[in-house]
């Protein structure tokens, strides 16, 4: 079975060098395997055409490996997002895609437009997400509200390592049960979902072990996350 987060990756950030490091990170990661080598093919939204890209992201090779490259990726056409989307899985079984958006993470993701399409919704969730000029970034609590509404387990972790980082240790147990009134909150207004009452034991346990046992405050949270978020 194809991996799908080990061969589709997005590039996200606003400075050019970063993102080009990136892509060659991946590039190496791709040939830890030394017998073989890999045709990189590069597209431009502008430069496509459809057909020419039907025949090369189709078009499978026995002795190399094939990463394809969109730069300017919120820039692809409904047709060719058409044809990625329609054809995800077999492109993905013979090919190795890298999305290159020019974007700041955070101002992305609440883009209505990149949250309605479908088929960025299908790449920024099944594929690996490299956030590059974000981590500098100043996180808030309504980052952290509105990653949590969306179950993006990923920006979740983000956002909770930011704010741990900004607050400082010494004060990291009494902002991890500040977090956890936050969590409650937004869990409560979940007035349709059936997993409900089984949040809220998680949340109620995860007090529990950070006043009774003194366990590490972040750890506490981060695995309430992955709890909350898997449900």
């Amino acid at each position: 079975m194809v991996n799908i987060t080990e061969r589709v990756s997005s590039v996200i950030g606003i400075d050019a060098l970063a993102r080009q490091r990136a892509i060659e990170n991946i590039k190496q990661r791709i040939l830890k395997d030394k017998s073989r080598t890999l045709n990189t093919v590069i597209f431009y939204p502008k430069e496509i055409n459809l057909k020419d890209l039907q025949e090369k992201i189709i078009t499978y090779s026995f002795d190399k490996d094939k990463l394809i490259i969109f730069k300017n990726a919120c820039r692809l056409s409904a047709d060719v997002k058409k044809f990625l989307f329609e054809s995800f899985k077999k492109i993905v079984a013979s090919n190795y895609l890298v999305f290159e958006i020019e974007r700041d993470y955070f101002s992305l993701v609440r883009d209505s437009k990149i949250s309605s399409d479908k088929f960025f919704q299908l790449i920024l969730k099944k594929g690996r997400v490299l956030r590059i000029s974000s981590y500098g970034r100043k996180v808030s609590i309504e980052d952290f509200k509105r990653s949590v509404r969306r179950n993006d387990l990923s920006s979740s972790l983000y956002v909770l390592e930011k704010l741990f980082v900004d607050v400082g240790r010494s004060r990291e147990k009494e902002y991890a049960t500040f977090l956890l009134g936050v969590l409650l909150t937004e869990v409560s207004f979940r007035r349709r979902d059936s997993q409900k009452e089984k949040n809220l034991n998680l949340l109620w346990e995860t007090d529990r072990a950070l006043k009774e046992k003194g366990i590490d405050s972040r750890l506490a949270l981060e695995v309430l996350l992955a709890k909350l978020i898997a449900i």
